[in-house]
């Protein structure tokens, strides 16, 4: 007869390795009491001499090393401490006997067959136990004080007044390309060069956010209007600065930017001529690939912004308007372009609003071109516009395209007395 006991790391890992689950393995690898292995053999050989009359030949031959039995130090005041009891040493120690524990001069002597006990935190998990977690006393945790505002408190609030305008956070790379130096005008020499970039063509740090959060733009030309931010840092050739940027275009783009120049102002008690606004437009739009009338820009330190916000008297107010959800249609879209020629002073804006304003169908109107010309009369220009027009709840014929389209023109007619261009 054999009686063994086998190391159930090695059980486990063979039984996974080769999916084999067996009994024996299920057994073995959740460990079983090495103590019992002469023991069960003795016991089995007692029972077959008394049952089927056999004789034993030979004593017991054992092999390997036999698992000793453990101990443990009985850190009798650490238990105490860990479960909040007031425990004498005797009292300790009859628990753990009454387990199966040894106890011989606060030393522990593990029984064999608890494999999960290996410190002291596992005998103060014992004890608890059997005295009940019931009779824990309950402390309650000291209050801690509230930590003293920082700068990051304080950029998180701008941000939280720039999301309630409508802005969106973005993150960009703060790497500029050939390309973009040749698009910006900036000079190479001027600007820190990576010595390893990991593209080749971005070797350079940023010294502004502009590029950024014109490129975000460019990449997002369905969506009127853009509303953006960023705080990073940029880089010149002594110094790196955080700066906070702010972009809007599409629709009440510059309404909205001249908010945020109030919001600014107001929160960090600066004047309007620190916080300034950039337009951009007309050809630099064009070479970013933006079909926007414009851009309007705010780029300023935002270290000189932080240290005159006083946090602890500004409130964040709450937001009353609703807000107003539709569902995406999943019917396709139409799509028209219309070209006329209009009085200079009357804005794009003004004109995407009228356009809006005409139907319900019209979802999108984009703005590709804008030229001024004297070939269209004094003081005109040409304005060209990308419609999209869809249905939310079924497809839109071209009759009824049509349709919205003539009613547009009649309206705009009547009211910037537009002329259509062939």
């Amino acid at each position: 007869m054999e009686s063994a006991v086998f190391d159930s790391t090695d059980i486990r890992r063979t039984s996974k390795k080769l999916g084999l689950s067996t009994d024996a393995s299920y057994r073995f690898e959740r460990g079983i009491d090495a103590g019992m292995t002469e023991r069960a053999i003795e016991r089995a050989a007692q029972l077959i001499i008394e049952i089927a009359g056999g004789k034993i030949v030979s004593e017991v031959i054992r092999v390997g090393n036999a698992r000793t039995e453990t101990t443990l130090s009985t850190e009798y005041n650490k238990i105490n401490q860990l479960t909040g009891l007031s425990l004498t040493k005797d009292e300790i120690n009859q628990i753990l006997e009454r387990l199966g524990f040894s106890i011989n001069q606060e030393q522990c002597q593990i029984p064999s067959w608890r494999h999960d006990i290996g410190i002291w935190q596992d005998l103060s998990e014992e004890v608890a136990r059997i005295i009940g977690y019931d009779r824990i006393p309950k402390h309650a945790l000291p209050e801690s004080e509230a930590p003293e505002r920082s700068t990051f408190h304080k950029k998180e609030m701008i941000k939280d007044y720039l999301v309630t305008l409508g802005f969106s956070e973005v993150y960009n790379y703060p790497f500029l390309s050939e390309k973009e130096l040749r698009i910006g005008h900036f000079e190479p020499s001027s600007l820190l060069e990576v010595s390893n970039p990991a593209q080749s063509e971005n070797k350079y740090l940023r010294s502004t956010l502009v590029p950024g959060l014109l490129k975000s733009i460019s990449k997002n030309p369905v969506f009127d209007p853009v509303l953006i931010f960023e705080i990073g840092n940029t880089f010149s050739i002594n110094a790196e600065n955080t700066m906070l940027g702010i972009a809007a275009s599409g629709k009440n783009a510059k309404k909205i930017i001249h908010q945020a120049v109030s919001m600014l102002t107001d929160l960090c008690e600066q004047s309007e001529k620190v916080i300034a606004v950039q337009e951009i437009a007309g050809e630099e739009l064009a070479k970013h690939k933006i079909r926007k009338p414009a851009v309007y820009i705010i780029e300023t330190n935002l270290s000189t912004l932080l240290s005159s916000i006083d946090t602890h008297s500004i409130k964040l107010k709450n937001e009353t308007h609703k807000v107003h959800y539709r569902p995406v249609s999943p019917y396709p879209v139409v799509s028209r372009d219309i070209a006329f020629i209009i009085d200079s002073s009357v804005s794009t804006e003004l004109v995407a609003n009228t356009i809006y304003n005409t139907s319900e169908y019209i979802i999108l109107a984009e703005l590709f071109d804008e030229f001024v010309s004297d070939k269209f009369g004094n003081n005109k220009k040409s304005l060209a516009y990308h419609l999209y027009l869809q249905h939310p709840s079924r497809t839109l014929t071209d009759i009824e395209a049509e349709n919205v389209l003539s009613n547009l023109v009649s309206k705009l007619a009547n009211k910037y007395q537009i002329k259509i261009r062939d």
